[in-house]
């Protein structure tokens, strides 16, 4: 439709002006520390991609699994706004938007065996990284060793996509493992 056009054309001259407004609203004040404007105008910057995923989504027709990708735009949304209130609870609404994406990605590439070595190869370095603030995170332990094994598997499970990969990493489709 006419409507749906116009959107299409328009949806990209506004909403990377309404993104860099909330994140300038946000970076410039932060000497506010953490209000509640302050999280909306953060917030307000991740809503623009949740919207421009949707009307991707509506607009475009894309398959029902698309709506993964804006669930977890959602959720991250939401940390964006929690975590500076509760930091626990935004680390698991970022937890819960990784692990929506993870859904998603698997649905893009299916399971590939070469994602578990990345994954844990990715998660290993971190480990080593980080390794020496592990005994100062008290009762934030187990979300922060967590969230990092989180984000690995989902960085591995997108850079062996077969799309997007340089190196064919074999799948059990293959018939070789």
């Amino acid at each position: 439709s006419a409507a749906s056009d116009v959107y299409k054309r328009q949806w990209p001259l506004i909403s990377l002006p309404m993104m860099l407004s909330f994140c300038y609203i946000y970076n410039t004040t932060r000497s506010f520390g953490s209000t509640m404007w302050r999280s909306a105008a953060k917030c307000g910057a991740t809503f623009v991609a949740v919207i421009t995923a949707v009307l991707g989504i509506v607009l475009f027709n894309r398959p029902a699994n698309a709506w993964l990708l804006a669930l977890a735009l959602l959720f991250c949304c939401i940390a964006d706004f929690v975590i500076e209130r509760d930091f626990r609870f935004g680390v698991i609404s970022f937890g819960l938007a990784h692990l929506v994406l993870i859904g998603y990605i698997a649905q893009l590439g299916g399971f590939r065996w070469g994602t578990v070595v990345a994954a844990l190869v990715i998660y290993g370095i971190i480990a080593l990284i980080f390794r020496q603030y592990l005994h100062s995170l008290g009762s934030m332990l187990l979300p922060m060793v967590l969230y990092p094994l989180v984000l690995s598997f989902m960085t591995a499970m997108a850079g062996t996509l077969p799309f997007l990969s340089l190196i064919h990493i074999p799948s059990p489709r293959d018939g070789l493992l």
